[in-house]
């Protein structure tokens, strides 16, 4: 097969300027090797009601670890590469018209033949009621380095069956939060209801 020239005319579906029928979507490169994008899913883009269609979930991941790649080699953008073999696990429904985090990760680099994967990740939500003062609750955590920070009190511990989040909020509202490690990545949110 002859060389193929790979141009960016901008008109790319997942990140195209120009596309104004693609999703326009604007990566972030947070250090050499990988990318972060939020993206909320409109309707037009479901499969089944109220879930986004496999084909868009796929793509978006596709891109991912071309903007991860691209990141790595040039600090940011797409990567001049084309994918060879790609392998999709879908865990969960992505939903529409929720905003999810897009993220991409070089794993291994042999010149022509690049290793990466990519994931997609809806912000954690907790919803509970104000604790009374000097009390704290208690989340199990995803992840086990999590370090949060927030306008709140938040510190973690490692139990014998993974970490747990311990958080003080003693008024009603919403209170995002991010890892002091992965702060462009994991991020959340903390509802607190009632009185």
């Amino acid at each position: 097969m002859a060389d193929i020239s790979l141009n960016d005319d901008h008109y790319c579906f997942v990140c195209g300027r120009n596309n104004s029928d693609g999703l326009q979507l604007t990566f972030e490169y947070p250090e050499p090797g990988k990318c972060r994008a939020e993206f909320m899913p409109p309707m037009k883009y479901q499969g089944w009601r109220g879930i986004l269609h496999g084909g868009i979930v796929s793509t978006l991941l596709d891109e991912a670890m071309a903007h991860a790649l691209g990141g790595a080699q040039r600090g940011g953008g797409g990567s001049g590469a084309v994918t060879a073999e790609m392998t999709v696990r879908f865990k969960k429904p992505v939903k529409i018209g929720e905003v999810v985090a897009l993220l991409g990760y070089v794993l291994s680099d042999k010149g022509r033949l690049v290793e990466c994967r990519s994931e997609i990740l809806a912000p954690m939500t907790v919803s509970c009621w104000p604790v009374r003062p000097g009390s704290w609750y208690g989340r199990r955590s995803r992840v086990p380095n999590t370090r949060l920070y927030s306008r709140g009190s938040f510190w973690q511990r490692n139990a014998e069956d993974g970490p747990v989040i311990w958080f003080q909020i003693t008024t009603a509202g919403t209170f995002p939060y991010f890892c002091a490690i992965h702060p462009t990545i994991m991020v959340g949110m903390i509802i607190v209801t009632g009185s």
